[in-house]
């Protein structure tokens, strides 16, 4: 299937994209690269980009979730989970032990869910982040591996598939079957040249990053290094 775009945004700087939450008509992202990783705030209106805390430079940025009133932002290998809390401008709470390589995050059926570049999703408590349990995605009976960035819409996960351009619909029975595939590859044909053949170069520079509105029940997405964000629906 193919993106339905509604709107384009122009970021007023790409950001290594690799994780993506709407709050009340704000996008707050996790980025990733040592030294550059960080967590911010994007302005819908304008695509303006402000950085409101960077993390160690040590530290690689990887998913991030907003649920009870918190934000969890995970690293890739460093073992953190970072929480924070308020908005539009979050405060850091604590920081945890998190035993596994931080991906993707969100959250459903009472706990968050990661992902960790396997094709399994990981059902983690709420408060300590112990795991409750997994489910592997399929698609035709075959484990899809590279399950990246995530957001939980409708009962069902949406997942980045590195290193590619394609999102895939997963159910959370304990099969994991996938019924959707959406493909984001048509969406490079927006950038200008200039910014195509920059992200061109890059095979990392891949489509990661997915939020829903579900007020307006449309996703936001982008991916690494992309100069914009693209609102879009679900195909039906």
């Amino acid at each position: 299937m193919k993106a339905q775009v509604i709107r384009t945004i122009r970021r007023s700087a790409p950001g290594f994209t690799e994780g993506l939450v709407y709050r009340n008509g704000l996008l707050f992202e996790s980025t990733g690269g040592y030294g550059a990783s960080a967590l911010n705030r994007i302005d819908l209106s304008d695509g303006r980009v402000t950085e409101i805390a960077r993390l160690p430079s040590q530290w690689f940025g990887e998913g991030l979730d907003f649920w009870n009133g918190f934000f969890l932002q995970l690293t890739w290998k460093e073992g953190k989970a970072i929480f924070w809390r308020n908005e539009p401008s979050p405060e850091l709470v604590t920081i945890r032990a998190y035993p596994r390589e931080g991906w993707g995050l969100t959250h459903g059926r009472g706990a968050w869910i990661a992902s960790d570049g396997t094709a399994k999703l990981y059902f983690l408590d709420p408060v300590d982040l112990r795991e409750e349990g997994s489910v592997e995605a399929r698609l035709r009976e075959n484990p899809v591996r590279g399950l990246n960035e995530l957001e939980e819409v409708n009962g069902k996960i949406l997942a980045n598939v590195f290193p590619t351009d394609l999102i895939l619909r997963i159910q959370m029975g304990e099969k994991g079957c996938v019924d959707g595939v959406l493909d984001l590859s048509t969406l490079r044909s927006y950038f200008s040249h200039r910014d195509f053949a920059r992200v061109s170069k890059d095979p990392e520079s891949v489509a990661n990053g997915i939020a829903y509105d579900p007020e307006q029940r449309v996703l936001y997405v982008t991916g690494k290094n992309w100069p914009l964000i693209f609102k879009l629906k679900w195909p039906n």
